[in-house]
């Protein structure tokens, strides 16, 4: 059960973050903005969990931004 987010006043765009800009402590799985008339209010989907520590259920491996190996140590054959 992931919180859903309901407003009174009409919204002209909405902008997912990247997963970095999250806070996982407060298991919050997605952060974006929300583009109002006159102001950009953030927009927090969180799971409903007890503690404040590293849910990783939540939160499954990811994409670390550097190589594991390199080219040529993968040319050669070395996993």
């Amino acid at each position: 059960h992931v919180s859903d987010y309901r407003a009174k006043d009409p919204q002209k765009g909405f902008c997912m973050l990247p997963k970095r800009a999250v806070d996982v402590g407060a298991c919050e799985l997605t952060r974006g903005l929300r583009l109002c008339n006159n102001l950009v209010e953030p927009v927090m989907f969180q799971v409903p969990r007890k503690g404040d520590h590293f849910q990783d259920d939540l939160f499954p491996d990811a994409r670390a931004g550097i190589a594991s190996q390199s080219a040529a140590d993968w040319a050669g054959g070395q996993n």
